[in-house]
């Protein structure tokens, strides 16, 4: 599994738990047991973790996004964790994972329902990294962060949010700034760049089969990926691509999807990630850009 398909459902379920809406004996945290964490993300090579592994992990996620022909705008969100073990160093300075590969999730199988969690023996908990996390570009203040909490019966969540996504495109030049708390500080570190996206192949309209190629002009950026989604009923697809212009569904994929699979393509982005560190803390920046696929019907 690669680390950013870990965090993913931990902030959902962690954020349903805190709602009140989970096990009375979850904690909020991961306790499960089973596999080793495997798949890595991209770093950029400047390892500044002091060998006690990464303990104390952030993220700070930007999108540009347009929807249904209207004009571009740029959402944020950002939120930190510590861990009860640290995660080996050169997690960080490995590749993606697994490209070219994809997840089927088919709702109408019983006992399919979405809601688990990976199987880890890594306890996750929420933690604070200040008031507010700040975007700025060129020297101008882009974006402001501010930081909510929602406490529950299963713990707290704690994020940094927009009040409301900023018009426009994505900035040349942008960094974040962490003022910290008990995640540490960093200041104006860069966000990555990432290049407009947009399918060459199918059209947002078009049907997607098992047969169906993807094609797009790819970028120059080793630490890029495109991400495509897909549905039919209830069977929901999400594919990772190498951003090398080309994916074609594995067949792997194909025998798990029904037959006469005919989908509807409801995302389609490509992002990038670098890493800063300090200490035990790691921060992953992302920067995605995704195409306007209309509505998914």
């Amino acid at each position: 599994m690669k680390l950013l398909q870990l965090l993913g459902p931990l902030t959902l379920s962690f954020a349903l738990a805190a709602a009140g809406c989970g096990d009375d004996n979850d904690n909020g945290n991961n306790n499960g047991n089973g596999d080793d964490l495997e798949d890595v993300i991209p770093g950029d090579g400047d390892d500044n973790g002091n060998g006690e592994g990464i303990k104390r992990l952030g993220m700070i996620m930007v999108e540009q996004s347009t929807f249904m022909g209207g004009d571009p705008s740029v959402s944020a969100d950002a939120v930190f964790w510590s861990m009860s073990e640290g995660l080996p160093d050169d997690m960080l300075d490995q590749p993606l994972g697994e490209a070219d590969s994809c997840t089927v999730l088919d709702i109408q199988e019983p006992g399919d329902i979405p809601g688990g969690l990976p199987d880890v023996d890594i306890e996750f908990t929420f933690i604070d990294a200040g008031e507010q996390i700040e975007l700025d570009a060129g020297g101008d203040r882009f974006a402001t962060l501010e930081r909510e909490e929602l406490t529950g019966s299963g713990g707290s969540l704690i994020a940094y949010t927009l009040d409301e996504p900023v018009s426009g495109t994505l900035p040349d030049g942008l960094t974040a700034t962490v003022p910290g708390n008990e995640f540490p500080a960093f200041e104006d570190v860069a966000m990555p760049t990432v290049a407009a996206f947009e399918l060459d192949a199918p059209a947002p309209n078009d049907p997607i089969t098992p047969d169906t190629t993807f094609t797009w002009e790819a970028s120059n950026d080793d630490n890029a990926t495109v991400t495509l989604d897909f549905s039919a009923g209830g069977v929901f697809v999400t594919c990772t691509a190498a951003d090398d212009g080309s994916f074609s569904i594995p067949q792997e994929t194909r025998d798990e999807l029904p037959d006469s699979f005919e989908g509807n393509l409801t995302g389609a982005a490509r992002q990038s990630y670098r890493v800063e560190r300090d200490g035990d803390a790691a921060l992953i920046l992302q920067t995605a850009t995704s195409q306007d696929v209309g509505l998914p019907f």
